[in-house]
């Protein structure tokens, strides 16, 4: 996900977030995993108010200095009526 800079700080990515998270929660999908830059600050504190928590590297993804990962669990979240 890319906000572009002259539309940074107006709460864009925590929304897209949230659809995305509320759509996983619908899909009855159990955790969310993402990767994201070494040098994304802004994109660490969007993903860490949404309640994502670092993790060690997922899938076929390698550990690596330039990536961070982040993972939500979502199985205890319900959808709002």
């Amino acid at each position: 996900m890319y906000v572009r800079p002259d539309e940074q700080g107006r709460g864009i990515a925590g929304a897209l977030l949230d659809r995305i998270i509320a759509r996983a929660v619908q899909e009855e999908i159990a955790v969310l995993k993402l990767e994201t830059g070494d040098r994304h600050p802004a994109a660490w504190r969007v993903y860490e108010r949404a309640g994502f928590q670092r993790c060690s590297a997922f899938a076929d993804y390698p550990e690596s200095a330039y990536s961070i990962f982040y993972e939500k669990p979502l199985a205890a979240q319900t959808v709002a009526a």
